[in-house]
């Protein structure tokens, strides 16, 4: 947490927190990570996210995902230059967070 209070995504613990974003969102970053890799197995492999998870993310499956995930996504987004999904952006478009359970 920063000296005004403001809790930023990168200060939650990532294995105990879900995430919702805009349906599209969703469906955006895994389609660029996709196009990136060629395919959802070789994205699994690159960024540690289960090919299954990757599919239910893509299609809002879910309520929320959890925010472990969406790092893994957003910084192999960033990091291959997409810059525009960095967790300082993601996190203007939070629908919904809460604690995995």
């Amino acid at each position: 947490m920063n000296k005004n209070g403001i809790v930023h995504l990168w200060d939650l613990p990532y294995d105990e927190i879900c995430i919702k974003l805009n349906h599209d969102l969703q469906k955006e970053i895994v389609r660029l990570a996709v196009n990136i890799c060629g395919n959802k197995h070789k994205l699994s492999v690159a960024t540690g996210v289960d090919r299954i998870t990757l599919i239910d993310f893509e299609k809002s499956k879910f309520q929320s995902i959890s925010m472990k995930v969406l790092v893994e996504l957003c910084e192999f987004l960033k990091n291959n230059g997409f810059n525009e999904y960095s967790l300082e952006e993601i996190e203007k478009h939070i629908e919904l967070i809460s604690h995995e359970s």
